[in-house]
């Protein structure tokens, strides 16, 4: 973003904002001055405040699928982006900062619309933040939230309290602050805090509200791979392309292993990739056939640089290639540690030795990748479905509604 187009976001974003909290905290007021009553016998109702639109893997796994379950469990769910798919991708995914500027103005104005209407449910679940892809969240507009539903439950799935360190703005130590303040505002707003993972709930102080639940897996969207002898041996990647420059860990591995032994490299992206040396097969992600890609790898991969961020992702990408019954080969970063069974699941990788010690195993023996993969695919139906998370779910949302 250029200075002038910085210049006009700061002179008319905030005062929108602030004229949202006045109106916001006198509706959050009143609101407490006569709370609202649900009918005895009546289902508990849940707005939930997506992070974006269904094509993001976050919002898709942490706020869309959940609303079935939560149903089923006799729990009512409204479920707001902050704009439309196509106002996503056509202003702010495509767009300048010109159109940028248009898109979160809409953003600010559709939270404002779904926020004064917030009192008519039980609870609120805010998923990660207020604005979405806006560089800054005010907290001002959660401690209005608050104010018109006490109720509010804070999920998080990433270490948000932190800009990513591939983003431009990264090095700015105002904005990392900032990142940290809101999410430590945030965290202390809210009736209940759910985090991703074990690591994630260290970023929140008081730990008597916070309740880890991972990222599930819709396990019956994954078709099982099926292990037999081919060649070439595919070796799959999939994930976001801010995620791509970790391929650049496996790289040498990767191309002493295709001097010994036909392979491919597959990667499942929405901006292509090619590795020198290595056979690279690069397949355009799409939400329609996003399992079905995945379950045409031999074998899945997830190598992470080694930082605070990194470990605090949700090891996702391992259950999907587990949910399709492929052993994985992951640096031993944050949660992987604890997804990965090595040896029995898959294998952990600190060297570029150890990724060729065993890629090259699992290259050679499909017998292996078949019993590893099973027992992936198993427990992921144990331990990371919606079954088993959706009614754990539902228990934390009527803990925010009667705390105790």
């Amino acid at each position: 973003m250029n200075r002038k187009w910085g210049a006009y976001y700061l002179a008319t974003l905030p005062p929108l904002g602030v004229s949202m909290f006045n109106v916001l905290a006198v509706k959050g007021v009143l609101s407490r001055l006569s709370p609202r009553s649900r009918p005895a016998g009546a289902r508990p109702r849940v707005l939930i405040l997506a992070y974006l639109t269904e094509e993001n893997a976050s919002a898709r796994h942490r706020a869309y699928k959940y609303v079935p379950y939560l149903e089923q469990a006799g729990i009512d769910c409204d479920v707001v982006a902050p704009a439309d798919r196509e106002t996503y991708k056509a202003l702010f995914a495509k767009g300048n900062d010109k159109t940028r500027h248009r898109y979160f103005v809409r953003v600010m104005i559709n939270r404002f619309l779904a926020m004064l209407r917030a009192n008519e449910y039980d609870a609120v679940i805010l998923q990660r933040s207020i604005l979405g892809e806006l560089f800054y969240d005010p907290p001002l507009l959660v401690f209005a939230l608050k104010l018109i539903n006490p109720n509010l439950v804070y999920d998080f799935d990433d270490a948000i309290f932190m800009l990513p360190p591939q983003s431009v703005r990264s090095k700015s130590k105002v904005l990392n602050q900032l990142a940290r303040l809101r999410h430590e505002a945030n965290c202390a707003m809210s009736r209940v805090v759910i985090a991703s993972t074990p690591e994630l709930e260290a970023s929140v102080h008081d730990k008597r509200r916070v309740r880890v639940v991972p990222t599930p897996v819709d396990v019956e969207r994954y078709p099982v791979r099926v292990h037999t002898a081919r060649s070439p041996v595919v070796i799959g990647w999939t994930g976001g392309p801010g995620n791509l420059k970790f391929l650049e860990l496996v790289a040498e591995p990767l191309r002493e292993l295709a001097r010994r032994h036909p392979l491919v490299l597959e990667i499942v992206s929405s901006r292509p990739y090619e590795m020198p040396e290595v056979p690279t097969r690069n397949v355009e992600w799409s939400l329609a056939v996003e399992s079905s890609n995945m379950a045409d790898f031999d074998i899945g991969i997830m190598p992470l640089e080694d930082n605070v961020y990194t470990r605090g992702k949700a090891g996702f990408k391992l259950l999907q290639y587990m949910a399709c019954g492929l052993p994985v080969v992951a640096s031993p970063v944050g949660i992987n540690s604890a997804i990965v069974q090595p040896g029995v699941t898959g294998y952990l990788a600190r060297t570029p030795a150890e990724w060729v010690e065993h890629l090259e195993r699992l290259i050679t023996d499909p017998a292996l990748r078949a019993a590893m993969g099973a027992k992936g695919r198993k427990i992921v139906e144990a331990e990371y479905s919606y079954d088993v998370w959706g009614p754990r779910l539902a228990d934390i949302v009527r803990e925010a509604i009667q705390p105790s």
